[in-house]
């Protein structure tokens, strides 16, 4: 960006980051949420071919994030690519036109927004079921769920001194068994 295009826009993207009142304030005196503030600020207004935004939504109050979004979609009618990383799903879906997810940094599937939205939550919710055993040894061969005793691991214990609770690790999920005996 040129000298000419910073004091040109210097005074949107000071207006966009709302930081007029600390003009003077020497930055590493910002709060984060300032600094990210005025950081996407900076990035929106360059004209980027790409624009990488991660979590920018996660600061800044109601009405910064819907300046935010605005901006990102006035960015992406340009035709320029937004690369908008977000837990937020009712901006991924507002913003977004393919999504991809992510699983340790490896793209696990990618689609279309509400199909995504869906895999996504689906994949992060947890289903708390509850079932009752006799003993661990029974619960562990019920059904191949948890294949071996010295997966089970003793959790809280109930009000009761003869029920025991086990959180059994079976691949990614985690079950609680209730025994009826402190096993």
């Amino acid at each position: 960006m040129s000298r000419r295009e910073i004091i040109r826009k210097f005074d949107e993207i000071v207006s966009f980051a709302e930081v007029e009142r600390f003009l003077d304030t020497p930055l590493k005196h910002y709060s984060t949420g300032m600094q990210m503030r005025l950081a996407f600020a900076v990035a929106a207004h360059l004209e980027p071919e790409i624009l990488l935004v991660d979590e920018v939504l996660a600061v800044g109050d109601a009405a910064f994030q819907k300046r935010c979004l605005a901006k990102m979609g006035e960015v992406s009618r340009q035709g320029r690519t937004i690369v908008f990383v977000s837990h937020n799903m009712t901006a991924v879906e507002r913003l977004c036109h393919k999504v991809f997810c992510l699983d340790q940094g490896k793209i696990v599937a990618s689609g279309m927004p509400k199909e995504m939205i869906r895999k996504y939550l689906n994949a992060v919710s947890t289903v708390s079921s509850e079932r009752e055993w006799q003993d661990i040894n029974s619960a562990a061969a019920m059904r191949g769920e948890v294949t071996q005793r010295a997966s089970a691991t003793p959790g809280r214990k109930s009000g009761r001194s003869d029920h025991g609770t086990y959180a059994v690790r079976h691949g990614n999920r985690v079950l609680e068994l209730k025994t009826s005996s402190a096993d």
